[in-house]
């Protein structure tokens, strides 16, 4: 029974930092964008001024980054999350628009 107890708070203490990851599941319904993702970074290349990105989850993870390459400062995304999930940011997120 003590080993149980142990697993089952080790297990409660580990989940919330494999919940959250970087943003998942994006689909560009909007503009033109390519979403890339590669270890610990996610990276969201957008090639028009304006794009609309839906994710099923839009959460950010600590030690990992995600980044939004736009094509000028004047330039805007739309990040609309669809999934039912609370987005947390604990990591890093880049955008020069």
């Amino acid at each position: 029974m003590r080993i149980l107890m142990m697993w089952l708070v080790l297990v409660f203490q580990l989940a919330p930092a494999m919940l959250h990851a970087n943003p998942s599941g994006g689909q560009v319904v909007a503009g033109q964008a390519s979403i890339n993702n590669s270890g610990n970074t996610l990276t969201v290349n957008q090639a028009s001024n304006n794009a609309v990105i839906n994710w099923q989850s839009f959460s950010i993870a600590s030690g990992q980054t995600t980044n939004f390459i736009q094509p000028n400062s004047a330039a805007a995304v739309l990040n609309k999350v669809i999934g039912n999930n609370v987005s947390e940011i604990y990591g890093t997120l880049h955008a020069n628009g």
